[in-house]
């Protein structure tokens, strides 16, 4: 035989030894005992009768009106929780625009500061420079006479 040959009887040979392996007993699951089966058994019961009591109880004019009363409070209040969120909204909007305005006064007043020194430099800086001028002599001594 060649390795090909051998290799898929190999194969073969492995996958009908698994098939008989899975089918043995051993390998099965062991059936629940009977004790477990009665204990699932009254488990779903358990459920069927709670579900049933439920049912009824939501059924019940009382439980829906006080479903419908808590429902109706639960509205109110979101309401008003989203009521004060919108005011402190438009609080924290109207502080914004406040501050901005007392922001830009701020600018604008040290604007017209700052205007008012340079002009002031400039008046200085102008007298300054007419006291440093020469001026004519007026005393008539130090004056060169005509002779």
């Amino acid at each position: 035989m060649n390795f090909q040959t051998l290799t898929v009887t190999a194969l073969v040979a492995g996958f009908f030894a698994a098939g008989v392996v899975a089918q043995t007993p051993a390998a099965q699951p062991a059936a629940p005992s009977a004790s477990a089966v009665a204990a699932g058994r009254a488990a779903v019961n358990a459920d069927k009768e709670k579900l049933s009591r439920d049912k009824a109880m939501r059924a019940d004019p009382a439980v829906i009106k006080a479903d419908q009363a808590q429902l109706d409070a639960d509205q109110k209040k979101l309401k008003a929780d989203r009521a004060q969120l919108h005011s402190e909204k438009k609080q924290i909007k109207a502080d914004r625009k406040k501050a901005k305005e007392e922001r830009s006064q701020a600018t604008a007043e040290k604007k017209a500061r700052d205007a008012e020194k340079k002009k002031q430099k400039a008046e200085n800086r102008k007298a300054k420079a007419e006291k440093a001028q020469p001026q004519p002599a007026q005393n008539p001594a130090s004056a060169p006479a005509a002779r």
